[in-house]
């Protein structure tokens, strides 16, 4: 019950709830603007649609990429609204056609990343709200500008004037999520806990955790004030929490081998409870960052790590059989990366106090930037029906055009349904490239879909005044564009509250009448969007895990190429070896969620589930290991040249992992456990 009211209480100070304010905000203000000028209903709601959906293409992301995102989102729904402007709320063939044409292009521009997927998105959606405009073309045009342009000019005045604000609100989500991912390591040493499903939770609060660590750098290292102290103070901060990341990964193997040789031992106990405290503290300097709490006044972890540190003495002057070593071998290193952790998130307890010098940028943050590159090639890549983009692309289209031609000749002329265009509206929400992201989010939609519709039954129930209504649609549209990446089912239950209130103050409806409806609707595009995912161009995640599969092989060879370049050639710079130590990482990640999605589809298409799960359980060990060993090398300041055999070993361990050598059925797959006597060896001569 405290956890759940704690939470409750940081989601008030979260960056999530701070955006869906801003939003808010900036759809409401147009039009509060234009009811002051004397606006009708019709001229206020069209102007809150029109920023409602530029909106949903405005991302997180620096001020120059915020810009052109809004921009080009800006001049494309202008002329998208002047075409389809012109249908007046019919549905001729033309506008099926057309909507289809636009639902094809739209999709296919994910192809460029999920923010260019988003914008495209926005295209499909403002095409479908213009196309049942019923009033004054021209009218509707002017107003619809009216909103989008002023929510762009908004969007980027608040992305100039609170840039540090916003930063900050990013890099306490860096807290939150690596808290989460202390606590999944915390769960993978519990005894009685499903190791299995314990380390897959650990991988998906990984990738998580990746995604906000990469969404902060780019806000930190593209703004234009780098010499600001507050700016370098928070790169700081993120520099010591990425680096508490990169040491605490583990690999399978060593949990299983702990939980084996000190079963419902203390030793186990101390481990649990030590990443479990050290998630709490870094929960409450997140909320410190924010002004939510005070700074607390010492590491929680301290008494589990000093126990530790008892327990492995008393090994070390045990005689202890080879197995046994080899245990005390993997906990010594656990105990390790724990004592790292400690120090690092003391500097960060420090740095937040100002008790510590604040760290220079240096020159090798720029190498830590993604970059988004515009290219030709991309879209002939995908140019093929092999291609998932592609598929998809067809796929939704086809089921757009099927489901506005059953609406125009079914249920419009028969009258079935009041709102039937409803339908396509949800099923653009609904389809994905995949079945199980499909099937999660209509029984998300669905779920979410009938609570909203008992709680606007529930509002109309009591006849409120207008005022009242306006104030319960404002709040809907704060929280569920705080909730879209928090919890899809409660964004929904509130995106479906603001859009039946909305039409209740323009039609002659009940709320029950429309809360079924709507109800009925998103059924019926659930069953649409599922039965096109599975029977027309399908894209099972059998496909995808060969891919992803050959691409870790080739990026994990790089990873090793780069370690000797670094270290032993000293034609590279160590940031280099760990840029691509997390790329590599984002993609055993990726094969990861890939086999997760795998067992949520019917079994007949799961191709060779084991092999990969397999495959991807030792390319995360590898990786590991060589985490390890980098972090050796560069920490113990050891010049692997001068050990000998080193170089040779790097060398055999090349030719094992090479992906163009074929291997043969008699050769044993490469194993984390291969790489320990490089480490060993350098540890041993330090």
């Amino acid at each position: 019950m405290n956890r759940s009211l704690t939470n409750i209480y940081r989601f008030f100070f979260s960056y999530d709830f701070t955006i869906g304010l801003y939003k808010g905000i900036g759809v409401f203000l147009p039009v509060f603007i234009v009811y002051l000028l004397g606006g009708e209903t019709k001229n206020l709601i069209t102007v809150g649609y029109a920023s409602l959906t530029i909106g949903i293409a405005d991302q997180i992301g620096s001020f120059k990429h915020k810009r052109n995102e809004l921009l080009i989102t800006l001049v494309g729904t202008l002329l998208i609204t002047i075409y389809f402007a012109q249908f007046m709320g019919t549905m001729p063939f033309l506008f099926i056609i057309s909507l289809s044409i636009v639902v094809f292009f739209s999709n296919f521009m994910s192809c460029f990343g999920p923010k260019a997927g988003t914008i495209g998105f926005t295209f499909i959606f403002i095409a479908m709200i213009t196309g049942r405009n019923t009033y004054n073309v021209t009218e509707y045009i002017i107003d619809f500008s009216i909103g989008a342009i002023f929510y762009v000019i908004y969007a980027l005045l608040f992305s100039k004037v609170f840039a540090n604000y916003i930063i900050r609100q990013t890099l306490s989500s860096c807290y939150v999520h690596l808290a989460r991912y202390l606590q999944a390591i915390s769960e993978c040493y519990r005894q009685n806990s499903d190791l299995e499903k314990s380390f897959a939770n650990l991988i998906e609060t990984q990738t998580t955790l990746i995604a906000e660590f990469q969404q902060t750098r780019d806000l930190l290292y593209r703004t234009t004030n780098q010499s600001d102290p507050k700016i370098q103070k928070m790169a700081g901060e993120l520099t010591l929490l990425t680096d508490v990341y990169d040491r605490m990964v583990a690999p399978f193997q060593d949990f299983t081998t702990i939980r084996h040789a000190y079963e419902n031992s203390d030793i186990q106990i101390f481990l649990r409870d030590l990443y479990r405290k050290a998630a709490n503290n870094l929960e409450e300097m997140s909320l410190h960052t924010l002004g939510g709490g005070e700074m607390i006044r010492r590491l929680g972890f301290k008494a589990e790590l000093r126990a530790l540190e008892f327990e492995l003495e008393i090994l070390k002057n045990t005689e202890l059989d080879e197995a046994a070593t080899e245990a005390y071998g993997v906990l010594a290193a656990h105990y390790r990366k724990a004592w790292v952790m400690n120090r690092q998130l003391d500097k960060v307890r420090e740095l937040l106090l100002g008790q510590t010098d604040i760290p220079t940028l240096g020159d090798h943050f720029k190498k830590h930037i993604s970059h988004s590159h515009w290219s030709w090639n991309i879209v002939k890549e995908n140019l093929t029906l092999s291609s998932d983009f592609m598929r998809f692309s067809i796929r939704t289209a086809v089921a757009m055009f099927a489901t506005l031609s059953f609406i125009s000749l079914v249920l419009d002329q028969k009258q079935i349904l009041a709102h039937s265009f409803w339908i396509a509206f949800t099923l653009v929400t609904l389809m994905r490239p995949g079945f199980s992201i499909t099937r999660e989010r209509s029984q998300a939609r669905i779920i979410g879909t009938v609570l909203g519709c008992i709680l606007v039954g529930i509002i109309v129930s009591f006849e409120p005044s207008l005022s009242y209504i306006v104030l319960y649609i404002m709040v809907s549209i704060i929280l569920s564009n705080a909730l879209v990446n928090l919890d899809y089912k409660l964004c929904v239950m509130f995106v479906t509250i603001y859009v039946l209130l909305t039409l209740n103050m323009t039609d002659d409806l009940s709320g029950a009448s429309i809360a079924i409806e709507r109800v009925i609707d998103t059924a019926v595009a659930a069953v649409i969007a599922i039965f096109f995912t599975i029977y027309f161009l399908p894209s099972w995640e059998k496909r995808e895990a060969p891919r992803l599969a050959e691409r870790i092989r080739y990026h994990m060879y790089d990873v090793l190429e780069t370690l000797e370049a670094v270290w032993i050639k000293k034609s590279a710079e160590p940031s280099e070896f760990y840029i691509k130590l997390k790329d590599t990482q984002s993609l055993v990640i990726q094969l990861s969620n890939s086999l997760t999605r795998m067992q949520k589809e019917p079994q007949k298409f799961h191709g060779d589930f084991h092999y990969y799960n397999e495959f991807m359980i030792r390319q995360q060990s590898v990786l590991s290991q060589l985490a390890i060993l980098g972090y050796s090398l560069e920490q113990l300041h050891k010049d692997p040249t001068s050990i000998p055999e080193f170089s040779e070993l790097i060398m055999l361990t090349k030719l094992r992992l090479d992906p163009t050598i074929p291997s043969s059925e008699k050769t044993k797959p490469f194993t984390g456990q291969e790489l320990k006597p490089l480490i060993w060896m350098v540890e041993a001569n330090t």
